[in-house]
């Protein structure tokens, strides 16, 4: 077997190579002793971990963010979702540093945030200052850690990037970690069954024990099989000095009856390979959230993080001749673990699709499904491993489903016939919840509407008539400065779909507000003179379709 693994461990991360004493220059961005939450590459809802995540070390609120480096604020954003209230340092060695979930940012900044945004009258923004305007120095401060945007918890959220084309890098390669003597953890391995075009035909998951030399074997012990082609996968993670957190591994190698055959090391993953998270891991373990990591490549994954023999991965089995694998898993620090197991082949094999007549979905080709009179445009990319469909649907709804869950790497076109265009109509589905998700949608003449979707599920079609409830939760008062607000529409925006837009007045004048996506909520911090005024909030929400809620209340302040 040809493998070129060799220059993968010979040759030390190219930007920690061609910027050492550079990068001896960055500091922690937090005072104190750095304990994480997140690692570089660890699996997300939809993508690999940009960066790096810091826990709280003094409490809500309280924790100062400081820049790595000399530099210059190049880009502040506020959203909603995403990275919240964040700031993003260019630096002169050829980086951007990234510092996101804020609860808010240095007096300076903020200053020129709230002005910019008062003068636009928006509840979002991004800006981009000029070089000169908002300079830094090693370890200015930022701003105060928080839990804005899309995050679960108090935490920063950390990245350096390549300045030119913006690929996260590992920060670990900066010496920005922490201290960590544990090796991963492995729980148990899963064999795929796969045909010769990388279709998943069945697969067994297998429990681990570890042995007295600190060596993992299945419990089971030699796992038999009955196919002909293979590959495997890791159900592993690692953990941290400090921290309990499960997180992601940084390495992995594996040898077939001694030979390399696969390897990877999380280094650096540009933006447009991310999405590749769900080839590189097994899609229907993380949403049980078992993260196992594949041992082979699927031939049309877009990851440039691996190091294959000419078969990617995959193991061949023979009658009669077992196959020794041993997989190493690693830490940034050097920490591994082993696994070895034996893999050998029944003298039966297994059959499958007798009498199946799904649809069988191929990687690099369009599919064009008609049925009960929509049309689904299924495009080449969209999956990266032959998949086979059921789909049902009548003249309201669509369902497309697969017995084994996999992830969907391109939107899923579906139109359907209508009457009259109606710019109400959306496409949604139930979450576990049993909440509506909008996935929007569009008409694209005057009688068919399209929509696009991002996994597969049953989906209806459906008019939102339904406008955002508001309810006020705080009203400023002799006691309290805040206001508070939920905000809340009975189907929840996709990405494919707008967000809720509001708009909120006291006296007339427009309010800078922030509004937290996870709780649905707009707060602010009312700066008018305390007078025991009589005055009137009025505010007004609007849904993708243009529903619209409005409510006013006189309050004294």
């Amino acid at each position: 077997m040809k493998l070129l693994i060799l220059p993968l461990f010979l040759v030390m991360f190219a930007h920690a190579v061609s910027s050492q004493g550079e990068t001896r220059e960055f500091q922690s961005p937090l005072s104190g002793k750095i304990i994480l939450s997140g690692s570089f590459g660890e699996p997300r809802s939809r993508h690999f971990h940009a960066g790096i995540d810091f826990k709280p070390q003094m409490g809500w609120g309280i924790d100062s963010v400081r820049s790595i480096a000399q530099g210059h604020v190049s880009r502040i954003s506020v959203f909603p979702g995403g990275y919240g209230n964040a700031i993003y340092v260019d630096h002169p060695q050829g980086y951007t540093s990234v510092y996101a979930h804020l609860d808010r940012f240095a007096p300076e900044i903020q200053r020129f945030v709230e002005s910019e945004m008062y003068k636009r009258k928006v509840y979002s923004i991004q800006l981009f200052p000029d070089s000169n305007q908002l300079p830094v120095i090693q370890g200015e401060f930022l701003g105060i850690m928080g839990n804005t945007g899309q995050s679960s918890g108090p935490h920063l959220h950390f990245e350096i990037r390549e300045k030119g084309n913006q690929t996260p890098l590992n920060p670990f390669h900066f010496g920005i970690m922490p201290s960590d003597d544990h090796a991963p953890v492995v729980r148990g391995i899963t064999v795929y069954e796969l045909s010769p075009d990388e279709e998943v035909l069945s697969k067994q998951y297998f429990a681990v024990e570890k042995t007295e030399d600190g060596t993992y074997t299945p419990i089971s012990g030699t796992i038999r099989v009955g196919a002909l082609l293979v590959g495997m996968g890791v159900h592993t993670y690692d953990t941290m000095n400090g921290a309990s957190n499960h997180n992601g591994i940084y390495g992995l190698e594996a040898f077939v009856d001694g030979v390399p055959s696969f390897s990877f090391r999380l280094d650096e993953i540009p933006f447009s390979e991310s999405k590749y998270l769900h080839s590189h891991m097994d899609y229907e373990g993380k949403l049980e959230k078992k993260y196992i990591s594949k041992c082979y490549k699927e031939k049309h994954n877009g990851l440039k993080i691996y190091q294959l023999d000419d078969a990617m991965g995959k193991i061949d089995l023979y009658e009669d001749i077992p196959r020794s694998v041993q997989i190493i898993i690693s830490d940034f620090h050097g920490n591994k673990s082993r696994l070895n197991c034996t893999l050998k082949r029944t003298n039966t094999l297994n059959a499958h699709f007798q009498d199946d007549n799904r649809l069988r979905v191929i990687p690099d080709k369009n599919r064009y499904i008609s049925v009960a009179g929509h049309q689904v445009l299924i495009t080449a990319g969209t999956f990266t491993t032959p998949t086979r469909l059921s789909v049902l649907a009548d003249s309201l709804w669509i369902n497309l489903k697969q017995d084994i869950p996999v992830p969907v790497f391109n939107p899923i076109v579906i139109q359907t016939k209508i009457r009259q265009c109606d710019r109400r109509v959306v496409l949604a589905s139930l979450n576990g919840s049993d909440e509506w998700l909008n996935h929007g949608g569009k008409c694209v003449n005057d009688t068919l509407y399209e929509g696009r979707v991002s996994s597969l599920d049953s989906f209806v079609f459906m008019i939102d008539t339904i406008s955002p409830s508001i309810e006020i939760l705080n009203l400023p008062g002799p006691n309290s400065d805040v206001l508070k607000v939920l905000i809340k529409d009975d189907l929840l925006p996709q990405k494919s779909a707008d967000q809720t837009q509001f708009d909120v007045r006291i006296d007339g004048e427009w309010i800078l507000c922030s509004y937290d996506l996870k709780t649905h909520t707009i707060s602010a911090k009312i700066d008018l003179p305390k007078i025991a005024k009589s005055r009137q909030l009025s505010i007004t929400a609007k849904d993708s379709r243009s529903n619209t809620s409005s409510t006013a209340v006189n309050f004294t302040y």
